[in-house]
């Protein structure tokens, strides 16, 4: 396959991912339409903003064309590939480090807007888990942040902080949320950027009630932190790389 077909491939692959969803929605408003006769201010809504990503993912396409092919190929199959398995290495090493259950990645993003509001969410980028226990990836994905926020403003970037079912101060939303993913007990600390903000967060999860208090554990809190810095080094080094990718050329 020459160098043309590969970068047409790629540019294809990437298209797919943000149209689906927008195309699956326009499709079941249609079948009902067809099938009622009848159409909602809702689904009128759904419908422009639904038209209006595929536009937008349009528009990203043609912009893309005009990065040069070597530039794509090099980031997309090198340095993404490569600093995706590092982070996940570095996921691996937490796991071992606190004999956690499950470790993941939470980055903050904007979901759909309507005019000048934005519905912020959450999604679960990164995620390794212990032998026999369940992956929550793929349940934790477009999260709205006004259900994370009490464990945002509990958080700092600066140390972990640990929540426990059985704390009695903790709020019923962190309670709920806990519950609702099998969750006895997490150690949690926030991704942050000192220039613009907070952009996601990184969690320990157990699923049983542990015998001893990590936060006790001062060497354990060490290799965390330090685990904890190559991290945010790697996940800031990827985003620096998508913004060398996204500038564009003029041709």
């Amino acid at each position: 396959m020459d160098t043309n077909n590969i970068y047409s491939s790629i540019i294809a692959n990437s298209s797919i991912a943000e149209t689906k969803s927008s195309e699956e929605q326009i499709y079941n408003i249609y079948n009902k339409y067809t099938e009622t006769g009848t159409i909602s201010l809702f689904e009128i809504i759904i419908l422009l903003l639904a038209f209006s990503s595929l536009t937008v993912s349009g528009l990203n396409h043609l912009r893309l064309l005009k990065t040069p092919v070597r530039d794509v190929i090099t980031y997309l199959n090198l340095n993404h590939i490569k600093e995706t398995r590092e982070i996940e290495n570095i996921l691996q090493e937490m796991l071992a480090v606190s004999q956690c259950h499950r470790v993941l990645i939470g980055l903050f993003h904007n979901g759909t807007s309507v005019g000048t509001h934005h519905f912020n969410k959450m999604s679960v980028f990164y995620e390794v888990v212990a032998p026999s226990i369940s992956p929550l990836r793929d349940k934790t994905q477009n999260v709205l942040l006004y259900k994370l926020y009490d464990e945002i403003e509990n958080n700092t970037g600066d140390t972990f902080s640990k929540y426990s079912r059985e704390d009695k101060d903790l709020k019923p939303r962190c309670i709920m949320h806990l519950d609702n993913i099998g969750v006895k007990e997490s150690l949690k600390r926030l991704l942050v950027d000192s220039d613009k903000g907070i952009y996601g967060i990184v969690e320990l999860q157990w699923v049983n009630f542990t015998s001893e208090n990590i936060m006790d554990d001062s060497s354990t809190l060490a290799q965390l932190d330090i685990l904890f810095n190559r991290l945010v080094s790697h996940i800031e080094g990827m985003e620096n790389n998508k913004k060398r990718l996204f500038n564009f050329r003029k041709i």
